[in-house]
């Protein structure tokens, strides 16, 4: 998993902050679906999703998603739904302010430390 992620990130070329960002929103996800799991390989799919929907909101660039099939080796259609499925999951709660940003650094920063 550390090897696609790896991949994802040199590939797109952006910022570990968008990662952080990315990060950020799968933790939205864990918070409101606490008690779900996932069937084989939901890492990399929640993964892929939250970085794509982080991608096109902080970036401000517009890839289409059929972009990003041989970046992430999916059929875009599959991309699609896990995009929408992500969002459905976080009730498109994509925005991250700047306080919520420096404390879910320091979150992070404490559990690594």
């Amino acid at each position: 998993f550390q090897e696609f992620c790896e991949k994802i990130l040199g590939a797109t070329e952006t910022s570990f902050s968008l990662c952080l960002c990315a990060l950020k929103l799968i933790d939205r996800l864990r918070a409101r679906n606490c008690n779900a799991s996932g069937s084989d390989g939901f890492e990399y799919r929640i993964f892929i999703a939250a970085y794509i929907i982080a991608y096109k909101f902080f970036t401000e660039r517009s890839i289409n998603n059929k972009a990003w099939e041989p970046i992430c080796g999916m059929d875009v259609s599959q991309i699609n739904i896990m995009e929408i499925e992500m969002l459905y999951g976080i009730s498109f709660n994509i925005n991250i302010t700047s306080e919520e940003f420096i404390e879910w650094i320091q979150e992070i920063d404490f559990i690594f430390s």
